[in-house]
C-alpha cells in the first residue's frame, strides 16, 4: 500500500472525516482525545493507512529538518570532527563485524 501525502486526497481521511461529519457539525477535532477518539472508530485497514500517512509526513519532516540544517552549518562541526577521527584511525565500522 502506498502511503498517501496528501491527507485530503486520501480514502481514509475521506472516510474519517464522514464518519465524523454527524457528531462534529457544530465543532472541528481541536483536542487529542477527540482525533484518538475517532481513530478508534476506524477499522484496522483504516488504521494501517493513517500509520502509513503519518510515518511519511514525520520521514518528510525529518529529512526537511535535517536539509536545513545542513544548509545553516549546524552539523559541519560534527562533521570535522567525525572527519578528524578518521583521519588519526579512530573509526570504527558501524554495524561492527560480529565475532
Amino acid at each position: 500500500m502506498e502511503a498517501c501525502t496528501n491527507p485530503f486526497g486520501c480514502v481514509l481521511f475521506k472516510r474519517l472525516l464522514l464518519k465524523l461529519s454527524y457528531s462534529v457539525i457544530c465543532y472541528s477535532m481541536t483536542t487529542l482525545h477527540e482525533i484518538e477518539s475517532a481513530i478508534e472508530s476506524l477499522a484496522r485497514e483504516e488504521v494501517l493507512e493513517l500509520k502509513e500517512w503519518l510515518q511519511a509526513k514525520l520521514n518528510a519532516e525529518w529529512d526537511a529538518q535535517l536539509e536545513n540544517d545542513v544548509k545553516e552549518g549546524k552539523l559541519s562541526v560534527v562533521a570535522e570532527q567525525a572527519v578528524a577521527e578518521y583521519r588519526v584511525g579512530k573509526a570504527k565500522d558501524f554495524p561492527p563485524d560480529e565475532e
